[in-house]
């Protein structure tokens, strides 16, 4: 692809390239079945009992609620957080939304009126439409009680081997430089962004060493795989997108001896709405390209010399870039801007 430099890599025998295929089919299967195993376990279910509580909130809404507390990621009323178990903290300050209540009383005609126009009728139903209120809610962080299911788990661990100043390498050779911030500035919660016109890849500081390497593969998947043409319009959805991204990742770092099951499960599951089969089918009909993705940064790293790379962290603030915000997380329904792509838990 565009800015890939050319750099003399190590003679792979043909044996051994289609050993190395044999196993990322193999890691690509067991993705699959770990898919599998958690759609069918009790905890997903009560995870997915437990979503279709929240609300979807408007754009007005969300944006509302992030002015307020920027690190909101689960909102909902006083007493819908008493229905899942947990008490708001005693102090704790509500954030405000709009909600509808009800419709003011419409008059009744009077008996004499002369026949309203079309335009007339179009200004009557406006006046006595839904009228909204400000209402308190809640976020999960000001709140006591029973833990939510989280079926994707942010990953624990150190990178003793230094893969990630590796990957870095590897980003530079496609031609996207990496930074590490303690937050992504404008994209709260977020693990990872892929800056397409910037050529930047940006990872969070605040998580482990572990999930800082696996966030830096899935953004690497983006950058491989999903860069948008010059009209900017893409022909793949968004789900399709984060599951051949996260795919990627896990291929990668499962081949690097780096297990991260207990996320990578979750977050393809959760793009593909819980539904096993479609997964399953979404996994086999993108095989190819999340195969070569990895196959490209796997041979990239065994072309690097044994010398290990210093891990480059930066607190330059991520370049902000307008998006759409969710905070149902990690499976947002919302497209994303066309330059920008972002791993979210």
């Amino acid at each position: 692809m565009p800015g890939t430099r050319s750099r003399s890599k190590k003679t792979v025998s043909p044996a051994k390239a289609a050993e190395a295929e044999a196993r990322r089919a193999e890691l690509l299967g067991k993705l699959s079945d770990g898919i599998d195993r958690l759609c069918d376990s009790a905890e997903w279910k009560r995870y997915l009992d437990v979503q279709s509580r929240f609300r979807r909130y408007s754009f007005a809404n969300t944006m509302l609620i992030l002015t307020q507390r920027p690190d909101a990621t689960q909102v909902a009323s006083f007493r819908k957080w008493l229905e899942l178990d947990r008490c708001v903290v005693k102090g704790e300050a509500a954030l405000r939304i709009w909600a509808p209540a009800g419709r003011a009383a419409k008059p009744e005609p009077e008996a004499a009126a002369e026949e309203k126009t079309e335009e007339a009728e179009t200004a009557t139903a406006k006046a006595y439409a839904t009228r909204f209120v400000m209402v308190p809610v809640f976020d999960v962080s000001q709140t006591d009680g029973t833990p939510l299911p989280e079926p994707v788990r942010l990953l624990d661990g150190q990178d003793e081997a230094g893969i990630f100043g590796k990957l870095a390498k590897v980003a530079e050779g496609i031609g996207y430089r990496v930074q590490v911030t303690p937050e992504i500035d404008g994209h709260p919660g977020a693990n990872g962004l892929c800056e397409y016109g910037h050529r930047k890849l940006t990872v969070a500081g605040n998580r482990s060493e572990l999930q800082q390497v696996k966030s830096l593969a899935h953004e690497m998947g983006h950058a491989l795989l999903h860069e948008p043409p010059a009209d900017g319009k893409r022909d793949i959805m968004r789900g399709q997108m984060e599951l051949e991204a996260e795919s990627t990742a896990y291929v990668v770092c499962q081949s690097l001896g780096l297990d991260t099951s207990d996320y990578s499960f979750g977050y393809v599951a959760g793009w593909q709405s819980g539904d096993k089969d479609k997964a399953r089918e979404q996994i086999k009909a993108s095989g190819k390209r999340i195969s070569g993705a990895a196959r490209q940064i796997c041979g990239e790293l065994e072309a690097q010399p044994e010398a290990e790379p210093e891990r480059a962290v930066l607190d330059v603030p991520a370049q902000r870039q307008p998006e759409p915000a969710a905070l149902d997380v990690p499976a947002q329904r919302q497209p994303e801007p066309a330059e920008v792509d972002m791993e979210m838990a």
